[in-house]
């Protein structure tokens, strides 16, 4: 069971995992580490999809308002024209019924909009572990590009020892000899 856990692109699993071994106090930091550093990206992940969805939402609204505006002075401007007798009564009804018929379409995209407002809340109201499960049943392909808990340790060491490498040497291998700079016909 323990090899599933490690080998688990889950959060809930590595969780799991975290809780259940008995580990050293490194292995405990670099596995606490590893997971805070999944979470993290899963949890921008949602955030991310959340602001689009909102953004979205916005966006449809000022478009349906936008419209809704410029009809009703778009009105206006009709109903001076028939009654200046500029336009016949006729065409200002047929007009009319043109507008009321388009009046109904913005209502229902209003009211379409209206009622994301409970699934955007229920969306950030769902934990970063459910969120995750979701996108791995909807798109299997972020399943097998999504690490295991083995492999984000792994990423955690290496970057430790990186840094702590850095920290021992700052001017390190990786320096930049100053004749590296000059042209070699200066």
């Amino acid at each position: 069971m323990m090899d599933e856990l490690v080998n688990s692109r889950r959060l809930a699993d590595m969780r799991l995992f975290a809780e259940s071994a008995a580990l050293s106090p490194m292995s405990r930091r670099a596995v606490d580490a590893a997971i805070g550093r999944v979470e993290s990206q899963w949890a921008q992940r949602k955030q991310e999809q959340y602001a689009n969805s909102l953004a979205m939402r916005n966006r449809q609204h000022a478009e349906v308002v936008e419209v809704a505006k410029a009809t009703a002075q778009t009105a206006k401007e009709m109903l001076s024209k028939v009654t200046n007798g500029l336009m016949s009564p006729e065409e200002g009804r047929a007009w009319l019924r043109d507008v009321f018929s388009y009046h109904e379409q913005l209502t229902q995209q209003h009211a379409a909009i209206a009622e994301m407002e409970p699934s955007l809340a229920a969306f950030e109201a769902k934990s970063v572990d459910d969120f995750q499960d979701e996108c791995f049943q909807r798109f299997p392909a972020d399943r097998e590009k999504a690490p295991t808990l083995a492999q984000a340790v792994d990423e955690y060491v290496s970057d430790a020892k990186r840094r702590a490498a850095v920290r021992a040497h700052p001017g390190g291998g990786d320096a930049i000899d100053a004749s590296q700079l000059r042209h070699p016909d200066a």
